[in-house]
């Protein structure tokens, strides 16, 4: 899977119409007791502003990995908590 690095030197902020857009997904798919609710990534329905510049993939399983880096959770949104795979760490971002 190929790596795609993308600036992101100011935070961004999503309009607040990408508050409605959830999907629930069965802990069948994710192994989460309960599932989960993802934010705007029902493909098909993704309202690419929710998303900053450059962002080009919906769904849990892209064929590319974008990063953002330096990168921040989105104005409106807290770190609920970080993974670190090498030397890449990824935020996990949940509504204030």
């Amino acid at each position: 899977m190929a790596t795609v690095t993308i600036p992101l030197t100011t935070i961004f902020t999503p309009p607040a119409s990408c508050n409605t857009l959830w999907t629930y997904e069965g802990a069948y798919y994710n192994s989460i007791t309960g599932g989960l609710l993802i934010q705007n990534a029902l493909e098909g329905k993704l309202d690419e502003a929710c998303f900053p510049t450059g962002f080009d993939a919906a769904g849990r399983a892209p064929s590319v990995t974008q990063v953002y880096n330096p990168g921040a959770c989105p104005n409106g949104y807290r770190t609920a908590g970080n993974t670190f795979n090498g030397l890449t760490t990824t935020a996990i971002c949940c509504p204030s």
